[in-house]
């Protein structure tokens, strides 16, 4: 699997356990033998997210570029809209992208 979109709250976040440090969806993802994935750190607003996922796949589909280079260009697009309703890190920051 080279690439998993975790677009829901919170997916990048996981717990803490005695011995085997921050377990969560992306050690599970990892030990699946994803190369790639994309998640949240905290709730996004649903128009934000869905503006910042059309920009990425925008990015890494029809543009070719790299997952890392896809978000961080979909997060400057989200983050410039001309409306001004998404200049708060809440609503671009949140998503990473972990892998090759």
């Amino acid at each position: 699997l080279r690439l998993l979109t975790l677009s829901a709250c919170d997916t990048g976040r996981g717990e803490e356990v005695t011995g085997q440090g921050v377990l969560g969806l992306q050690a599970s993802v990892t030990a699946a033998g994803a190369r790639g994935f994309l998640m949240s750190l905290w709730p996004v607003p649903d128009e934000a997210t869905r503006r910042l996922m059309e920009a990425f796949y925008t990015n890494l589909w029809a543009k070719g570029l790299p997952p890392a280079e896809a978000l961080a260009l979909a997060q400057e697009r989200v983050r410039e809209d001309p409306s001004g309703k998404f200049k708060n890190p809440r609503d671009w920051a949140a998503w990473v992208f972990v892998g090759e």
